[in-house]
């Protein structure tokens, strides 16, 4: 339990730090508001990783992984969004015919090696 400590009377001071505690004080004031404001700021989810996870479910594979990073980048910044699992969603499924095209190919390749042609 922490105990808040009384603050300490302006009067008491010398006339040339009267001004500069009045200062903090009205600074340690506003930052306990923004506080106070900061827990009540509504929790949103990220449009990008909405729309990550939506290209990504219709098959725009590259478009998907650039918006899921960037959601991801974008939630990391801002605590207050929500949406990281939407936004790995959409990485994966884009990610993942980008995967299997690759896989093809190169299985394509090996069987035409040992193919001789």
């Amino acid at each position: 339990m922490t105990s808040e400590r009384a603050p300490e009377p302006v009067d008491d001071l010398p006339w040339e730090l009267q001004g500069v505690a009045e200062e903090l004080a009205a600074e340690e004031e506003a930052e306990q508001r923004d506080a106070v404001a900061r827990e009540h700021e509504p929790v949103s989810t990220n449009g990008l990783a909405i729309a990550s996870l939506v290209v990504g479910l219709c098959g725009g594979s590259i478009i998907a992984v650039v918006l899921g990073h960037v959601a991801l980048g974008q939630i990391k910044r801002h605590p207050r969004q929500q949406g990281r699992g939407m936004a790995i969603a959409g990485m994966v499924l884009g990610w993942l015919p980008i995967v299997v095209v690759v896989v093809f190919l190169f299985a394509a390749a090996i069987l035409s090696e040992a193919q001789g042609t």
